[in-house]
């Protein structure tokens, strides 16, 4: 019996440190292997239409890779992009709208781009029947993505006090989020 061609959803951060091999930063031995899988049939690699305008061509800084277009160009299908539809930016709202806090801490809101990604990816797994794995991302509060006023990500959970039975909140804290860490790295 073949094994299940897996399914990831990947936020635009994860691109772009592929993209820039920013081996200093992150684990990009991981990406690019995510990345082969995608290109040998063994995984697909999702993410929304928003990632054309978050990877901006003055993001890429090695002359080499050109632009996000080109590389999902050489990508040949194996990353997927998924329209930004009325209804997924529809739900994007509500995930905007929910109020966000942390035990005794000031409120945060959710990025536009996150809440776009999020929901793009629910609607992937709910609507169209994609059985997403995970999604990736880097965004922990740290150097991706968040800019100390909005929620991180990875630790979404943590900013649902008083909302975690909300029906946008709870798909959401449902979604497996984590760090693109391939679960059989190669060795060196």
């Amino acid at each position: 019996m073949a094994d299940r061609v897996k399914n990831y959803f990947w936020d635009s951060c994860c691109f772009i440190a592929y993209l820039n091999n920013e081996v200093h930063a992150y684990d990009v031995a991981s990406l690019e292997q995510f990345i082969d899988d995608a290109k040998n049939g063994k995984a697909m690699i999702h993410t929304s239409t928003i990632a054309l305008a978050e990877i901006r061509p003055s993001f890429m800084k090695k002359r080499s890779v050109g632009s996000f277009t080109e590389f999902m160009e050489d990508m040949n299908g194996a990353v997927i992009l998924a329209d930004a539809s009325p209804n997924i930016m529809i739900a994007a709202g509500h995930y905007k709208d929910l109020k966000y806090t942390k035990s005794n801490s000031k409120g945060r809101h959710l990025s536009t781009p996150d809440a776009i990604m999020l929901a793009t990816c629910i609607h992937l797994m709910d609507d169209a029947g994609v059985s997403i794995d995970s999604f990736h991302t880097f965004d922990d509060g740290g150097k991706r993505g968040a800019d100390g006023k909005a929620v991180p990500l990875l630790t979404y959970q943590e900013w649902c006090t008083g909302i975690t039975e909300n029906e946008f909140a709870s798909r959401i804290i449902r979604l497996p989020r984590q760090k693109p860490l391939h679960p059989e790295p190669r060795f060196a």
